[in-house]
């Protein structure tokens, strides 16, 4: 497998990753009450990275679904050793959602998007 994000594997391999190279950003939507995003240059590429951990004993918790949570708003370092279009290269996590489905095997389907400009900072 070997995909992992901020220093954290994921326990399976993403079921799809999308990759989109923007020609011009005009502006950069900032949340309330969370860390400023600025991209330095035109040119900001958006990953998408989506997938399902089923499993039927690990809670969000244990599943690390909660660390990615705290990792949104923060340079993190992808690794793939399949890959070399984002191994190693530092993104910036701009959104992780999750959900429970219920039943036989429990499975949390997951939706993370990052953004990489030619330069970022993220200010606190």
């Amino acid at each position: 497998m070997g995909f992992s994000i901020g220093g954290r594997t994921l326990p399976v391999a993403p079921s799809t990753t999308r990759l989109m190279y923007a020609a011009d950003i005009k502006e950069i939507p900032i949340p309330t009450s969370k860390s400023y995003i600025i991209s330095f240059g035109k040119k900001v590429d958006k990953l998408t990275i989506s997938g399902t951990i089923v499993n039927t004993t690990k809670t969000a918790s244990e599943a690390d679904l909660l660390a990615y949570s705290a990792m949104v708003y923060t340079k993190v370092i992808i690794a793939d050793t399949n890959s070399n279009i984002y191994d190693g290269t530092t993104w910036i996590m701009t959104s992780f959602s999750f959900t429970e489905k219920g039943g036989y095997n429990t499975s949390y389907p997951f939706k993370m998007e990052l953004i990489r400009g030619s330069g970022q900072t993220v200010i606190s």
